[in-house]
């Protein structure tokens, strides 16, 4: 078999190819692609150049295909099916998907949100299995290295918040925790008796500073 270089090939020319090897025709192939017949000769030409065979021979009716012809035809659909297919968006149905979606959070976003989220999966797309996890990280680098499909967070990525797509699930609220005994239990606390106070955090990230730091 001879080595064929493909960049020296026009592969516009295989659809001119389909169409001639089933209406077996110039004029006809010429109207299906709405292209003008002198435009199809030419190509005709070309593709018995390249194929180094005839591919139309007359007949007493007309054309008839040359063995070469009918050897390629089958092949020459299934090639342009596959190129179709390439090219085509993506059919996505949640019904029959078997896809493994990934998503990471902190435990407390997990617990509030998964649950009803599961539920709905389990109506509209059986057959897809989630994984769950939700160690401490950063997730949006997560996210950003592709290594999962969704975070559910109560935080905003640090750099780069223009590549992500958000929508909000939920709303919760600050609470400032002490002992009873703390000086400051029992009354309005004033910005600088927050700030002189001593503090601990819990880092879902297992990062810092601590989330209220960054917003003072």
């Amino acid at each position: 078999m001879r080595e064929v270089n493909l960049r020296s090939i026009d592969l516009n020319l295989l659809v001119v190819l389909e169409a001639l090897l089933e209406e077996r025709q110039v004029t006809k192939a010429a109207e299906r692609l709405h292209m003008s017949q002198p435009a199809v000769s030419r190509a005709l030409q070309r593709l018995r150049h390249t194929f180094s065979d005839p591919l139309l021979v007359r007949s007493g009716d007309g054309y008839d295909l040359s063995e070469r012809a009918k050897q390629i035809s089958t092949d020459v659909k299934s090639v342009l099916a596959n190129i179709k297919q390439i090219i085509a968006e993506p059919q996505f149905d949640p019904a029959t998907s078997k896809q493994i979606i990934q998503i990471a959070g902190p435990d407390l976003e997990m617990a509030l949100y998964l649950s009803d989220l599961l539920g709905v999966l389990q109506d509209a797309a059986p057959l897809m299995q989630v994984e769950l996890d939700s160690r401490p990280a950063d997730y949006f680098e997560m996210l950003a290295r592709d290594d999962i499909h969704f975070a559910v967070s109560g935080f905003g990525p640090n750099v780069g918040e223009d590549q992500f797509h958000r929508t909000l699930l939920g709303q919760t609220g600050l609470a400032i925790v002490m002992g009873a005994n703390n000086p400051l239990a029992n009354k309005e606390i004033t910005l600088d008796e927050y700030l002189n106070a001593r503090h601990g955090y819990v880092s879902l990230t297992g990062q810092g500073p601590a989330f209220m730091d960054t917003h003072l």
